[in-house]
């Protein structure tokens, strides 16, 4: 049998940490806590972030500006939020990943395939399928040789 008005001073200590404790609990509960989404953070901020890999066709310097078909992309979405992006631009595509991955920027679009990754991702916009024509007849390959485009094929090959 335990006696508890052995030690006074350490059950009144033990009485007061519960009653702050679940004071704490309350106090949090009834104010309720609010988690901002990241979305309310890149409004906060004023800007989305984006890194981009440069890559021909998908994204290149042109001039003063940069062309292509995920530039065109982006342009659309910043008048479609109302918010303005800043790119990042990146040559590796390690180097975006690792950006993404680290939170220094809130999108990213690697022009390629995503691979194995742990990151979110959304359904790929676009496709492309690769093939190799062969001729069938014999005037055709003359043809390609004469034009060049069989020595051209070689090098890949």
């Amino acid at each position: 049998m335990r006696i508890y008005w052995v030690n006074p001073v350490k059950n009144i200590f033990r009485l007061l940490l519960s009653l702050i404790s679940l004071g704490l609990i309350t106090h949090l509960i009834a104010s309720g806590i609010h988690w901002n989404s990241h979305w309310d953070q890149v409004t906060q901020r004023g800007q989305l972030n984006v890194a981009i890999r440069e890559s021909e066709g998908i994204y290149w310097p042109s001039g003063q500006k940069f062309s292509g078909f995920e530039n065109d992309l982006l342009i659309d979405l910043q008048q479609q939020l109302d918010i303005p992006i800043q790119i990042f631009a990146v040559r590796d595509i390690d180097d975006l990943y690792r950006a993404l991955e680290v939170g220094a920027v809130d999108m990213a679009l690697p022009a390629t395939s995503m691979g194995e990754t742990d990151l979110p991702h959304s359904i790929p916009y676009t496709s492309t399928v690769i093939g190799l024509v062969q001729s069938k007849t014999e005037t055709q390959k003359r043809d390609l040789i004469r034009t060049g485009i069989l020595d051209q094929i070689a090098r890949f090959g």
